[in-house]
């Protein structure tokens, strides 16, 4: 029919109430031509599609004469002369009686108020094909697609779920205890949790489970249950009233222990600020006015506090760089006796690279993390920052974070 993909490949093929004449046929697929064109080798007509298939093809010769140099031109008098040919209706043989111009036939089988016997797909997308005088009835009565109102909810839904899937999530529908209480479709399923918090035959812990008491009853036996064992639940909370009161115990002792460490952590870092402000105002004769022209240096790292042998270094700490002849230096990388962030805290190894990375005239200063004994007890990844401070020790500029 006039319009559908099928049809537009090649000439007009409908039911025409005469006989076309030959001179309006397309000499490829023997219809009347659609889009009419004439050759000038022969003066042929061919539908555009026709002539446009047999050059994709390869075949740049004339359909018919075979003449290998050809055009062709769009001829409008034989397509006026077609599309007023007399066709009857594609459904003629369904019932339709209509009868008209080739021209029209497109809107009589197109138009909701054109033909009523045409076949037409369902709006609701449920794959059918329906005449159109029965695709009301087939809308309104048969069509598993239309949308319809749940009777228990009242949502608009798919006729085709209402019984499935609607169902089984409707939150109005009743439903039944799970625990065959006796209350069978009273329920709605959005008042079932709330039902079950008060439902006798509910499986629940004892009160005391937290406690030890490890036995589950219905909510109908928890009286029983509860006047049954009465001691035992006494005992229970007895022992979780000592082992509560050990762990306090153990936690002020803790508490205790740990405002130690902070007072003693609070007495090095007044210590360090000490240093630090005694080394800021204090001229250094150590340096010369270009100490990376004639020497190269070596590293040293002091703690800030007086250690007993096998103790354990912990920040605040200094690093001294001092100068020395570069025939001292054996190796640019220097790498210190690790130290800890903190009491039981991050293993950390300061490392200083003199001169290298290819720039001689530089000190490249990081810090690396190393393994530590307390790395079990430690949150990891490592979320802490370190702060380095390059101290001036000529006093004539300020101190580099």
């Amino acid at each position: 029919m006039e319009g559908e993909g099928h049809h537009n490949e090649g000439g007009y093929d409908y039911l025409f109430v005469d006989t076309p004449s030959d001179r309006v046929i397309c000499v490829i697929c023997h219809l009347p031509s659609r889009d009419a064109h004439l050759t000038d080798c022969c003066g042929h007509v061919l539908c555009k599609f026709c002539l446009d298939k047999a050059k994709a093809m390869g075949n740049e010769a004339c359909p018919m004469c075979k003449h290998h140099k050809f055009t062709s031109f769009r001829n409008k008098q034989i397509d006026r002369e077609v599309k007023a040919l007399q066709v009857n209706c594609n459904n003629k043989g369904n019932g339709c009686t209509w009868l008209g111009e080739l021209n029209n036939i497109c809107k009589h089988l197109t138009n909701v108020e054109g033909c009523q016997f045409q076949e037409v797909p369902c709006p609701n997308e449920c794959d059918g094909m329906f005449q159109r005088r029965h695709l009301n009835r087939h809308l309104e009565m048969e069509c598993r697609c239309r949308e319809v109102e749940c009777d228990y909810c009242h949502s608009i839904v798919k006729l085709m779920h209402v019984d499935g899937e609607h169902l089984n999530e409707c939150p109005k529908l009743p439903v039944p205890c799970p625990n065959d209480c006796g209350k069978v479709d009273t329920i709605l399923r959005e008042d079932m949790e709330a039902h079950r918090r008060c439902c006798l035959l509910e499986v629940i812990q004892c009160d005391f489970y937290s406690m030890g008491c490890k036995e589950v009853m219905t909510r109908k036996r928890k009286r029983a249950h509860d006047k049954g064992n009465m001691e035992k639940h006494l005992c229970l909370t007895n022992g979780k009233v000592k082992k509560t009161e050990d762990e306090l115990a153990y936690t002020k002792v803790e508490l205790a222990s740990t405002k130690v460490e902070l007072a003693g952590a609070n007495r090095r870092l007044s210590d360090l600020e000490l240093v630090v402000n005694k080394l800021s105002h204090q001229n250094s004769r150590e340096f010369t006015s270009d100490p990376l022209a004639t020497a190269r240096w070596n590293v040293h790292l002091a703690a800030m506090e007086q250690r007993s042998e096998g103790s354990e270094l912990v920040c605040p700490a200094i690093v001294r760089i001092i100068e020395l002849n570069e025939h001292e230096i054996e190796e640019d990388m220097y790498e210190f006796t690790h130290f800890y962030s903190h009491n039981r805290g991050y293993s950390l190894t300061l490392m200083i690279d003199i001169g290298g990375m290819s720039a001689p005239d530089h000190v490249f200063i990081s810090l690396r993390l190393t393994d530590g004994r307390y790395d079990d007890e430690l949150a990891w990844p490592i979320r802490a920052k370190f702060k380095v401070t390059l101290l001036n020790r000529v006093g004539n500029s300020e101190h580099i974070h």
